[in-house]
């Protein structure tokens, strides 16, 4: 009888050992979670990022979506995290938002469209929501990738069984 109630309270306290290793992995795990689901948001937004045309842009066809990244993400909390993207080429708002584009300094715009040079008062730019729609991807994908770490963690905490 002492030997099965000296079992009980061993397996009592690795139990609760393994209980506080994985409270205290949880913000590891969040953060896992967090720079996998912020990998994904990049990848899709780099699909959808506008590409452009040669001597029809500021910047090279493809600029856009290789300039977004990864800024930070961080873990509020052991089960929530949040991230920042960026997009670091001219632009990239007004191609996202779309709209006017009206001079603030010069009587009018000019640029260099096609080897032409346009001057106008203004110009539309029609809006491509493509961060909006990486976004919505990936909040939809967000339960399969997190799976994995929770599945591994899960596994652990159980002792791998």
């Amino acid at each position: 009888m002492a030997s099965i109630k000296l079992n009980l309270i061993a397996n009592v306290d690795a139990t609760a050992k393994g209980i506080d290793q994985a409270i205290a992995s949880l913000p590891d795990l969040a953060g896992q979670i967090g720079r996998l689901i912020t990998r994904n948001y990049i990848q899709q937004a780099r699909k959808l990022a506008p590409i452009g045309e040669e001597g029809n842009s500021t910047d090279p066809p493809g600029e856009m979506a290789k300039s977004i990244r990864g800024i930070h993400v961080s873990s509020a909390s052991p089960t929530r995290y949040s991230m920042r993207v960026g997009v670091y080429v001219n632009f990239a708002r007004q191609r996202s938002l779309g709209g006017p584009i009206v001079p603030k300094t010069a009587p009018e715009l000019k640029f260099v469209k096609f080897g032409v040079i346009i001057r106008t008062q203004h110009v539309w730019q029609e809006p491509n929501p493509y961060l909006d729609e990486a976004k919505a991807i990936t909040e939809a994908a967000a339960p399969a990738i997190a799976s994995v770490p929770l599945a591994i963690w899960t596994t652990t905490l159980s002792g791998g069984r």
